[in-house]
């Protein structure tokens, strides 16, 4: 009856609420209910005070799961659910991540396809917990459907992270009610707190290597080699040093050759260029930004007398410091040998030849030389201090 209670199974009589308390905001103290229950009504001139259970969540185990970095994110309760007997309505499904500030970018996400009902969610990213709410009649169906979407991702690069780590989640669900109360002042009963075990698996990112393809030239007889990389930029996302770096020259000929001058470049560094291959290797444990410097001061020459003419290509692989290379085997840049004046580029043979006696080139690049008049003769040695290689008038004789 109204401003009574019955506090035990079995009880043959009601107890007077006036032999406890009578105020609305005094409700009783929840050692009247058993464990795992609640008063589900202040003692009021209109209504009984009931016991109820509380809510609770079942289908999670303390197993651990595995996120391994770049990968999908990982659904954390796919069969979880939430059970109470009470016509209350539930209010919110919190769940909270235990997030270390070496790891900041670990998060908390939703699945909103796998709820049928008008759900709202709010994220703290602060404290990194999850609140889902639903008015919805049907509430308990749409809370539960939420809980089994949520999801454990990282969302940027674990940088300089390199062991496996333990992130604890904790979910727990609430009801909130005017009449619902288990503290006096209260108007929440919740479950008990469910925890979930995420091990995050961190992957060594493979270093990059960034350029914009460019084109250079370079002018047979020069006697300086041409810089080819003036604007790489080298990219460890996970490493703070890097172990070698291959250069390959692509479609190399004899006498092609890679060089680079370190004398302004951090010690650490060797360089060996191998003719056969047209590959030049440097090695040995240096910054990031050293072997960039390093590449950057790299130029291609040949040495030989008549070199093939035609297009090099460039291929750059880095090796990280824990022996990742790079995975990018494109061309990122090329560079043309070309003949020089007083000789020409023979389609035949793809040789850069001299002039033959009577003819003449003067500009580079070119594909045929010129006849001389008649009484003169191509003087290939003028092309090194003169516009070009001219015919000149033979002497008497």
């Amino acid at each position: 009856r109204a401003k009574s209670f019955a506090s035990t199974p079995g009880q043959t009589a009601c107890v007077d609420c006036s032999d406890f308390d009578n105020q609305a905001d005094q409700p009783f103290s929840t050692s009247k209910c058993a464990s795992g229950e609640y008063r589900s009504h202040h003692c009021t001139a209109s209504s009984n005070r009931k016991c109820e259970q509380k809510p609770s969540i079942h289908n999670i185990d303390g197993t651990s799961r595995v996120f391994t970095e770049n990968d999908q994110a990982l659904t954390l309760a796919s069969g979880a659910a939430i059970d109470f007997n009470s016509s209350t309505i539930m209010s919110t499904v919190t769940i909270t991540m235990a997030r270390s500030t070496a790891a900041p970018k670990d998060a908390l996400e939703f699945d909103p396809t796998l709820v049928n009902y008008d759900v709202t969610r709010s994220l703290t990213a602060e404290s990194s917990t999850l609140v889902i709410r639903s008015s919805h009649p049907a509430n308990k169906d749409a809370l539960e459907a939420a809980l089994k979407g949520v999801r454990f991702a990282n969302a940027g690069d674990m940088q300089y992270q390199h062991e496996s780590r333990q992130v604890e989640i904790r979910a727990v669900v609430c009801l909130t009610s005017d009449t619902a109360t288990e503290a006096a002042g209260s108007t929440e009963v919740c479950s008990a707190q469910v925890a979930m075990q995420v091990v995050v698996e961190p992957q060594n990112d493979a270093p990059t290597v960034t350029a914009a393809f460019a084109s250079y030239s370079f002018v047979h007889e020069a006697t300086s080699a041409t810089p080819v990389f003036p604007n790489v930029e080298l990219v460890d996302k996970d490493n703070a040093n890097l172990k070698s770096v291959t250069i390959t020259l692509v479609d190399t000929s004899s006498g092609d050759a890679l060089s680079a001058d370190l004398s302004t470049v951090p010690g650490g560094i060797a360089l060996e260029f191998d003719p056969d291959t047209g590959t030049l290797k440097m090695t040995g444990e240096a910054s990031v930004n050293t072997y960039t410097d390093a590449v950057q001061a790299v130029a291609f020459r040949s040495l030989s007398d008549r070199p093939k003419y035609g297009v090099r290509g460039f291929k750059v692989s880095v090796t990280d410091a824990k022996g990742v290379s790079s995975t990018d085997t494109s061309v990122i840049g090329d560079i043309t040998v070309k003949s020089n004046a007083g000789f020409y580029e023979d389609a035949a043979s793809h040789d850069i030849l001299p002039c033959p006696a009577g003819k003449y080139t003067d500009a580079e690049h070119a594909t045929a030389c010129t006849s001389c008049a008649a009484g003169n003769y191509g003087d290939v040695l003028k092309s090194a201090t003169e516009e070009g290689t001219y015919c000149v008038v033979c002497s008497p004789g």
